[in-house]
């Protein structure tokens, strides 16, 4: 998952995105690892403007030591934390989105009500969107996405189910 968020960063298309057609032409990115306790900040804040930048931010995901706890994973959690982690930014954006990026070999242990009222919380609380993209969903990807739709993303947003391994 985090080399998949490294080469995002990469992309042309994504820096252009953001430096041609994005109002400030700028971004400022984070990373949270929410499988483990207390969903630490693996990289906070960082302003993108050059494309060294977002490559030095790539690298920067590629350095992340990632403990693979495995299962317990706490939807609702993490979109509390990410939610109090666009409070306390300095940033200033004109559009605060959360991706979550996951296996879908755990998600179905989340608390429904819980993770619905985070995620509506979250919108709330001015975050405009939130994305889902799930890997590992063979035979189960209707479930999984009707999963995500109903009590994860933000309403319009996106979840991309892959049948796929991560990776």
């Amino acid at each position: 998952i985090l080399e998949s968020v490294a080469q995002s960063f990469e992309q042309p298309d994504f820096y252009a995105a953001v430096t041609q057609g994005g109002v400030y032409g700028k971004i400022a990115s984070s990373v949270m690892l929410y499988n483990l306790p207390n969903n630490p900040v693996a990289i906070s804040w960082t302003e993108l403007t050059t494309q060294q930048d977002f490559y030095n931010f790539a690298n920067s995901v590629r350095s992340i030591a990632y403990p693979n706890v495995g299962w317990g994973v706490d939807y609702a959690a993490a979109l509390n934390s990410a939610t109090a982690h666009f409070a306390n930014s300095t940033s200033n954006g004109l559009v605060q989105q959360i991706t979550i990026i996951d296996d879908a070999t755990g998600f179905y242990q989340a608390n429904p009500a819980a993770t619905q009222a985070a995620s509506q919380a979250a919108m709330a609380s001015g975050v405009d969107v939130i994305n889902a993209i799930v890997f590992d969903a063979a035979w189960q990807e209707n479930t999984v996405n009707s999963y995500y739709q109903a009590n994860v993303v933000s309403p319009g947003a996106t979840v991309t189910v892959v049948s796929s391994p991560q990776g």
